[in-house]
Formats: C-alpha cells, sequence, structure tokens
C-alpha cells in the first residue's frame, strides 16, 4: 500500500476544496428526493475505526481496484447510510415515492441492476457496483467531484445537463455533506493511520 506524504495529502486536500467550491451552489425547488434519516443525522463521521471491518475491507478494495480515493467512497457510505448495510430510503418524485434506495451506498434498483448488483443488501455487492458505477461518472465528469456527487445522488439526467448551474436545494446539501465527510476522511487518515 503506498504511504501519502503530508504534501500530498496537502495538495488531495486543496483540490478537494477546489472541486467543492461552495459559490457553484445554488438553491431552488428539488425535482427529485431522496430522504434519509442518516442524511440529515449524520454530517461527519466521527470514528471511521469502529465500523465494520468487512465494509472497511470492500470500500477500500473496490476504491483500489477503480482507481478511486479510499476516503472518497467512506464519505460516500458516511451520507449515504451511516455504515448500515440494511438501510433502505424513499426515493420520491413530484411528491410520490416512485422506489426504494438499498444498502450501504444507496443503490437504486436499476442502478443496481445496470452495475451487476444482484444482492443490493449484500456488502460486497452494494460496495462493488457503487464503486463503478462512482468511477463512470469520474470519467464522465472529469473528476469534478461536485457533478459526480450531484449526479450520483440525482442522477446524470438531471446533473449532468446542468452542470454546476443545478438549482436543487437537496442536491446542493448533498454536495456540501460529500464535501464535509470527504475532507473529514482525508484529514483523518493523514492524522492517524499509516496506508
Amino acid at each position: 500500500m503506498p504511504h501519502y506524504s503530508p504534501r500530498t495529502i496537502q495538495t488531495i486536500t486543496a483540490l478537494a476544496l477546489v472541486f467543492f467550491c461552495r459559490n457553484a451552489l445554488a438553491a431552488g425547488k428539488p425535482f427529485v428526493m431522496r430522504t434519509r434519516s442518516t442524511m440529515r443525522g449524520c454530517t461527519v463521521c466521527r470514528a471511521p475505526h469502529f465500523h465494520d471491518p468487512t465494509i472497511v475491507y470492500y470500500a477500500d478494495t473496490y476504491a483500489d481496484h477503480y482507481g478511486l480515493p479510499r476516503e472518497l467512497i467512506h464519505a460516500f457510505i458516511t451520507t449515504e447510510s451511516g455504515w448500515n448495510p440494511a438501510a433502505t430510503s424513499n426515493i420520491y418524485k413530484n411528491g410520490q415515492i416512485v422506489g426504494h434506495a438499498m444498502g450501504l451506498m444507496q443503490l437504486l434498483p436499476g442502478t443496481a441492476a445496470l452495475h451487476g448488483v444482484k444482492h443490493p443488501y449484500s456488502i460486497q455487492d452494494n460496495i462493488g457496483g457503487a464503486c463503478l458505477y462512482l468511477a463512470q461518472l469520474m470519467h464522465e465528469f472529469h473528476g469534478d467531484l461536485r457533478l459526480v456527487s450531484a449526479s450520483y445522488f440525482s442522477g446524470t439526467h438531471y446533473s449532468g445537463p446542468r452542470g454546476l448551474r443545478y438549482s436543487n436545494a437537496e442536491v446542493a446539501h448533498y454536495v456540501r455533506t460529500i464535501r464535509a465527510n470527504y475532507l473529514w476522511e482525508l484529514s483523518y487518515h493523514s492524522n492517524h493511520l499509516t496506508r
């Protein structure tokens, strides 16, 4: 495993701040909404070293496999499910429940099927499919983590055409939450863990 120097961590952190520039966020009326009790209650993961080692293993393994930062995957898991593999959330469109997001990384049934996830509540399947999806979004949006986060939350049909002009308050809140969790993970791993 590579060991990142403090200078590299500072560079990554600075890039993360650029990617998540708050000036790009705007408020507006939501079109597609997800409600998650974990998202409202959990803004920052305080103790990742107490998480289930199986979840951490698969998160790190798939992050490495797809070339994604481990800390980013941890941030998505924290935001999406609070590290609960049995998490389920309602998906609303125009005030009506249209589906459920499932598992650690809250995959929608269509997204799960598209990325080969047969058992969305399985730790391995859920993280594997979500990391594949995130890697595709990273490629599509040229590594812009704001658009990757927004698209993961609302779908590329919403964020893709709008770019950074998305005007959904819930999407903006989600992007800020991912940013906060990612920066916390970067700080925690640079100060407490040796890779």
